[in-house]
């Protein structure tokens, strides 16, 4: 699985091939130069100012040979009718008919074509079920522009991209389906598993709130509640707890140093 690009996000290629419509034409038997197929792209999103940025963002690509846009649910299946595309991004919220029924829906009227669904801050606990009902990618609305980019000829290419602080909460969600919930865990709120999810992924204080729309201060109240309910000492031991439990599986390296050693200070 394809992924990357975190906070303001270093991108990573998704996979080993070079995005396509680039690089030379592959020559027929008779010498003449056949193109590649055509990278065609749909951007179905609700904000039309968001919707804006992101056709004049693709259309600024010379790969991408076509993008059309919708603004709701009926427009973009007119558009998918009349001339499906390679990738849709398709809005999670869209109006008239977002969500997992429309992924799953869309999925079985155009099986070849690649999905990508852009996400708020809340879609995500909708991540696996969206990954299983036919979507091949998801980032997040705000994501940096290479990110959407390396999803998007991912995807085209038939591999799976899916944002690195996202995989922390996808692997959660996979494991609980897997394994019934410790004591300790049960223990927690929702939205404290959240905080831990996206810690041990290696977010900062600041990244968390600015990810859950909430107050630096309120995370670290999350994070202190974690100590304590769980009797860990630092973020080192809360990350080790948590891919002991199976919730995530980021390698501690990821963490940025600073935030390892001290514990939480709620003031």
């Amino acid at each position: 699985m394809g992924g990357g690009c975190k906070g303001e996000r270093n991108g990573q290629a998704a996979g080993s091939r070079s995005p396509a419509g680039r690089g030379t034409f592959a020559r027929g038997r008779r010498g003449a130069k056949t193109p590649p197929p055509e990278m065609t792209v749909l951007v179905a999103e609700g904000y039309p100012l968001l919707r804006y940025g992101l056709c004049r963002f693709l259309r600024s690509h010379r790969d991408l040979t076509t993008v059309a846009e919708a603004r709701d649910a009926a427009q973009m299946l007119q558009q998918l009718r009349q001339n499906p595309p390679r990738v849709l991004l398709l809005d999670y919220g869209l109006p008239g008919g977002g969500g997992l029924r429309t992924v799953a829906g869309v999925h079985q009227m155009f099986p070849e074509m690649g999905i990508v669904v852009l996400m708020t801050p809340g879609d995500e606990r909708h991540l696996a079920d969206v990954l299983e009902n036919g979507a091949l990618g998801s980032v997040w609305k705000n994501t940096a522009p290479e990110c959407l980019l390396s999803a998007v000829h991912a995807v085209a290419s038939g591999n799976r991209w899916v944002e690195q602080d996202m995989t922390g909460y996808l692997i959660g969600e996979l494991s609980r389906l897997r394994h019934p919930l410790s004591s300790s865990e049960k223990a927690l709120t929702p939205r404290e598993r959240e905080v831990l999810g996206l810690v041990a992924s290696g977010l900062r204080n600041a990244e968390v709130a600015s990810r859950l729309v909430i107050s630096e201060h309120t995370v670290r109240v999350h994070v202190s509640n974690l100590f304590h309910k769980l009797r860990l000492r630092d973020r080192i031991q809360l990350i080790h707890w948590a891919i002991g439990q199976g919730l995530v599986t980021v390698p501690v390296t990821s963490v940025a140093p600073d935030q390892l050693a001290a514990p939480e200070q709620v003031k």
